[in-house]
């Protein structure tokens, strides 16, 4: 098995990319709220994330052949929902301390 690593913007490299060229995407987007992360802050207009959000899915099914998963922010659960008409399986681990580690789980 070979592993290749890429640098730069995802919607931008998966937009070179071949159809059905990729086994399986998992993805975790970021969620739109606020957070300055030192290289950028993460507070797109609302319209222009979900925008950008339909852009990187488009082209995600696209490479998959529809063979992903998106660990959504939870306000927009149901606009990522439609965004996959033919999802087949949703499974759901909750932890009551968390999922989330560095005592970050609150800011989300």
């Amino acid at each position: 098995m070979s592993v290749q690593l890429y640098h730069g913007d995802c919607l931008d490299f998966v937009r070179t990319l071949p159809a059905e060229s990729v086994d399986f995407a998992f993805v975790d987007p970021p969620y739109n709220v606020g957070k300055d992360y030192g290289s950028y802050k993460d507070d797109m207009p609302h319209e222009e994330y979900l925008l950008w959000c339909s852009q990187w899915i488009a082209e995600l099914k696209r490479i998959t052949g529809g063979r992903l998963a998106i660990y959504p922010p939870k306000i927009h659960l149901l606009w990522f929902w439609n965004q996959l008409p033919d999802h087949h399986q949703i499974i759901c681990a909750w932890s009551p301390e968390g999922a989330i580690r560095g005592g970050y789980v609150h800011q989300y």
